[in-house]
């Protein structure tokens, strides 16, 4: 088990100093006990890395850890509570992969992940749903403004109850970078609202470098640190000029697809400098599943609210959620294994023909798929019936040619696997 603590009483040894931050190695005995905020007294040996990385200096290997007291914090208190309870509702799901999921943008927490749905999240550019960021804190954000509204609460009254809840939120999934940006950027963007003052993104985001290199003179070379900006930037200075090449006027699909698309073109760069690749699918990913994205939240939130409060509803939020973070697997599945059908694709036109007069209650309709690529040439025709008499009582036209029903190499799959029956 791994945890970060900050030394604030050096009781022996040389190297360490008062606030010196390491990594504690516990045993899993030990770590189940421990929880942030505690105050500790840690004895075992110190390892210092020869160099230091995001404030880390070294790693403590305990032989004892004892908890001194708990903190006092209400933030902390009740981010260690939220994080609790949505553990519980999650543990709880029979599907393990949809509870992983959950859990990576819930809690931030991406570990239980399998490796293949990670890997299919990387290759469809959907990898920023697994883990907190700054997208899923400005859907919370979205949804308290949209419960204070549905309860006609006044619009400062909201953005002033929103501060606690995003902080609290910020420190139960951990302070990562993304998450830190965000959670500065609304608190200023609320602070400018309460003021009567003009909220800009640029100065606002300004602010969160400030914050964050402060803390971590070296959290600026970091992946994530360039990723999580660079996406900001494009969509502050790019969504425009690609909305309006779009021609999205009133479309919220394509409006949607120009954020992605402002966010990817930013980042892009950056991918292919540090990973030597980029997702090309990445824009249709995320153009189908970021509508599911604000409900998987929402309800897991619901979920871990009415956990909190006893109440029988938590579990049927938390199902539904796993509900439709299944759809988002499935995306990201289908979506990786795309590119590998390549040679293995049907490709066809569809045409409807009336078979039976206009006037008919019932009228006949034909589907026609005519082939191309590597069937092309191809013809075959399909027509559907309510019932089994229906299609008993069918004549079908002289140039319907062939009956191919129950021959399953005509199916597509067949098709596409195999390509054209030879002829018996």
């Amino acid at each position: 088990m791994l945890d970060i603590f900050e030394v604030t009483v050096v009781c022996g040894g040389e190297a360490a100093m008062p606030g010196d931050r390491y990594l504690l190695r516990a045993r899993d005995d030990d770590s189940g006990a421990l929880q942030w905020g505690d105050r500790l007294r840690v004895r075992g040996p110190l390892f210092i890395f020869a160099e230091e990385r995001g404030g880390i200096g070294g790693s403590v290997v305990a032989e004892e850890v004892e908890v001194l007291s708990h903190t006092s914090n209400p933030l902390i208190r009740a981010a260690l509570g939220y994080r609790r309870v949505m553990r519980e509702q999650t543990e709880a799901l029979p599907d393990e992969a949809s509870a992983a999921l959950i859990q990576g943008m819930a809690l931030g927490d991406y570990r239980l992940l399998r490796a293949r749905d990670l890997k299919d999240f990387r290759v469809t550019g959907l990898i920023h749903l697994c883990a907190a960021s700054g997208l899923h804190l400005a859907i919370l954000a979205g949804f308290v403004v949209w419960l204070g509204r549905r309860a006609r609460l006044p619009p400062r009254l909201v953005l002033a109850a929103q501060a606690p809840i995003l902080i609290t939120y910020a420190l139960a999934v951990g302070l990562s970078v993304p998450v830190t940006r965000a959670t500065v950027v609304a608190l200023l963007a609320a602070a400018a609202y309460l003021l009567g003052r003009d909220f800009d993104l640029l100065p606002a985001t300004g602010a969160a470098v400030i914050i964050l290199v402060w803390n971590d003179p070296g959290a600026a070379a970091g992946v994530s640190f360039q990723l999580c900006f660079a996406a900001a930037m494009g969509i502050a200075l790019l969504h425009r000029p690609v909305r309006a090449l779009m021609g999205a006027g009133r479309s919220k699909a394509l409006d949607l697809l120009a954020v992605t698309a402002a966010a990817q073109l930013a980042v892009g760069p950056i991918i292919l400098h540090h990973f030597g690749e980029v997702s090309l699918l990445a824009p249709l990913s995320n153009l189908l599943v970021l509508p599911l994205v604000p409900a998987v939240m929402g309800l897991s939130m619901l979920s871990s609210l009415f956990g909190t409060a006893g109440l029988p509803l938590a579990g049927a939020f938390m199902r539904a959620a796993a509900f439709l973070s299944r759809g988002i697997l499935t995306v990201a599945q289908a979506e990786a294994l795309w590119p590998h059908t390549d040679g293995r694709r049907v490709q066809k036109t569809r045409y409807r023909v009336r078979l039976s007069p206009s006037g008919d209650e019932v009228a006949e309709v034909a589907e026609v798929d005519v082939y191309d690529g590597p069937l092309a040439g191809l013809c075959t025709v399909e027509v559907e019936f309510a019932t089994e008499d229906d299609a008993r009582a069918f004549a079908p036209p002289e140039w319907f040619g062939t009956e191919l029903t129950g021959d399953a190499r005509w199916t597509n799959a067949a098709l596409a696997r195999h390509g054209l029956p030879r002829p018996h």
